[in-house]
């Protein structure tokens, strides 16, 4: 059996939402389930579509640090501390090398 995650922001009404419950019906319709394992996991687990996904589908929450990843603001806050990690590492290779 094989395995496959799909992973979305959300199932809020949308064209990539739509697209995806008309792919999960399509499969479930097909009775495919001998041969796939189809795992739908939603970012932010919402959304009037959410409750449509056939049951022969499973829907899995993410882990709470996920979620709180998937804000605009903490994507900004962890680029942020990215980006000053990075320089942090450069700079410290440098002040090595120099001695």
């Amino acid at each position: 059996m094989k395995k496959i995650l799909i992973v979305i922001y959300d199932m809020r009404i949308g064209g990539a939402q739509k697209s995806l419950l008309s792919f999960l019906q399509e499969l479930s319709a097909a009775d495919l389930g001998a041969a796939y394992d189809v795992h739908v996991m939603p970012m932010n687990p919402v959304g009037e579509f959410l409750s449509q996904i056939p049951s022969t589908i499973h829907i899995d929450h993410p882990p709470r640090v996920l979620q709180w990843m998937g804000t605009r603001m903490n994507w900004r806050l962890l680029r942020r501390l990215s980006i000053r990690g990075l320089a942090g590492e450069i700079a410290w290779m440098f002040r090595k090398k120099l001695g």
